[in-house]
């Protein structure tokens, strides 16, 4: 399933394993270092049964506005762990603003 253009950013964020039995996972970010963000993928949602594609849309939308925050700068979709708050993304905030973290 391809997300709208305006959650398009979040799709290297979310994915859907299986055909039967489906899963759809996020990828957490975490970091190890100043400079060293670390990516794991966590099951979020397993349905019982194989969803509808309406149930599987409304469902992924859920889980976006659960797992990402808009950056005030760009207006891309960021996971929590390149966000600071309801500000830009850490991205934005080193570019844009010189902001070291």
């Amino acid at each position: 399933m391809k997300l709208p253009a305006e959650y398009e950013s979040a799709s290297e964020y979310i994915r859907i394993k299986g055909s039967q039995e489906i899963e759809i996972q996020v990828k957490q970010i975490s970091w190890k270092g100043p400079h060293l963000p670390v990516g794991e993928w966590c099951p979020v949602a397993m349905p019982d049964h194989p969803p509808s594609a309406e149930h599987l849309e409304e469902q992924l939308f859920a889980l976006i506005h659960e797992h990402f925050l808009r950056c005030t700068m760009c207006g891309d979709l960021k996971a929590h762990g390149h966000m600071s708050d309801d500000s830009p993304s850490h991205g934005c905030a080193s570019t844009l603003l010189r902001v070291v973290h």
